[in-house]
């Protein structure tokens, strides 16, 4: 009867065991998952660098996979580099995963807004409501952005060239113009000496 325990009790770990695989999602065996989750474990600790290296992982196996893209992206806000998040999250707005989509929608709004590209967010804000009509946090971020200022952006160095040669040119007319005026008054002077002689 004993022996008999021993398998019972050997059988009933195996189970528990085998029941822990199968609740952790099989992460062992898939690296994509795991890689994944370790990133997103340390997005979570705040330790977006090793989020950053883990995400970076788990594309190395499954290239071009958005949600990756995505997790890469807000490891990429959590280490203060939001040019290289906004590229990605760019990049990802062209989705098929409408969540993923969203999100990226959102975030890349986010960005803007605190860059000052007013004009900017407001389209990302406005994408985002048309896939998640009931977001609430776009909705209140795309008020926020249309109450703004859209700042003008300052001209280009070619315009204030261009400008500057326009000017220049008004200014020779209106010089060429001036001699001619003092050139047919002094002709009429002449001219009116002439007669009075």
């Amino acid at each position: 009867m004993t022996e008999l325990n021993k398998i019972n009790g050997n059988f009933s770990r195996v189970i528990v065991v085998l029941s822990l695989l199968f609740l952790s999602g099989f992460h062992w065996w898939d690296p994509v998952a795991r890689w994944t989750g370790i990133g997103n474990s340390e997005l979570d600790q705040g330790n977006g660098e090793a989020a950053t290296e883990a995400f970076k992982q788990a594309e190395s196996t499954d290239p071009g996979n958005d949600k990756i893209l995505y997790n890469q992206a807000l490891a990429k806000l959590q280490t203060e580099n939001p040019e290289e998040a906004l590229q990605l999250l760019t990049s990802i707005t062209e989705s098929n995963d409408p969540d993923v989509k969203a999100s990226a929608w959102y975030n890349k709004g986010c960005i803007e807004l605190q860059s000052g590209q007013v004009g900017e967010a407001v389209k990302s804000f406005s994408e985002t409501l048309k896939l998640r009509p009931d977001d609430m946090d776009a909705k209140t971020n795309l008020e926020i952005a249309l109450m703004l200022p859209t700042p003008t952006p300052p001209p280009d160095q070619n315009q204030q060239q261009d400008n500057q040669e326009q000017q220049e040119d008004q200014e020779q007319e209106q010089d060429q113009e001036q001699n001619q005026d003092q050139e047919q008054s002094q002709d009429q002077e002449n001219k009116d000496q002439g007669e009075s002689q």
